[in-house]
């Protein structure tokens, strides 16, 4: 089976998001990680590291529970990973 564009892949080459979610999902990754960063969260490039696949795996999880809104998937990433509540900007 052939994935479709841009499709995120997950075990068996078997798709777990189309490309419209996942081009979502990549908005949502970089909006979240430019509001940390923004908000002068300082991490050492370890840290970095661990967080920006924190905010990823945070980001896949509120997709697979149906989220698909850019803004919500921000916020909510934030908000879980104990930056900021959903409802107040992160700085």
């Amino acid at each position: 089976m052939v994935p479709a564009h841009g499709a995120i892949m997950m075990r068996q080459d078997v798709p777990l998001f189309d490309p419209a979610v996942a081009d979502v999902m990549g908005l949502a990754f970089d909006a979240a990680w430019s509001r940390l960063v923004a908000a002068g969260q300082v991490f050492s490039p370890h840290q970095e590291d661990d967080m920006r696949e924190k905010v990823a795996l945070k980001i896949v999880e509120l997709a697979r529970r149906g989220e698909r809104e850019v803004v919500r998937l921000v916020e909510l990433s934030i908000a879980e990973l104990g930056f900021a509540s959903p409802d107040r900007k992160c700085a």
